[in-house]
């Protein structure tokens, strides 16, 4: 009997160990748990702040953008209009300004022309006479 009682009071210890281990590591699971779920939440909040910042920098970039592409129109329709000012001033004025000089050269020229003509047949005549 003495020994049934050395094992039953072994198995009572022993049972005893083992619930005060179960319940510690039931504990230590808890705080596990706790802290896996403390880090998941940082996590969702640290995502959706990383989210709503790249949002925020897309979105300013986006606008950013969109007016410098306005502006480049802008000044695309204008460098257009005042390239086609330019053309009409060199159609309208321009051009018949340099057709009245062509002309006016070709006149000189012709003009130079005769005087030569005159000239070379006024210094055979006084050739002649010389002769």
């Amino acid at each position: 009997m003495i020994e049934n009682e050395k094992v039953y009071n072994l198995l009572e210890q022993f049972y005893g160990e083992f619930c005060q281990f179960r319940e510690s590591t039931e504990a230590h699971i808890g705080n596990l748990e706790n802290k896996i779920t403390g880090v998941e939440t940082s996590l969702a909040n640290r995502i959706a702040g990383v989210e709503t910042s790249l949002g925020n920098r897309i979105t300013s970039v986006e606008t950013s953008l969109g007016n410098r592409i306005a502006n480049l129109e802008a000044n695309l329709e204008t460098m257009q209009n005042t390239v086609m000012k330019i053309q009409v001033e060199i159609e309208h004025e321009i051009n018949p300004k340099i057709q009245l000089l062509f002309d006016g050269h070709l006149m000189h020229t012709e003009q130079l022309t005769r005087i030569e003509r005159e000239v070379t047949r006024q210094n055979e005549v006084i050739l002649r006479k010389v002769k």
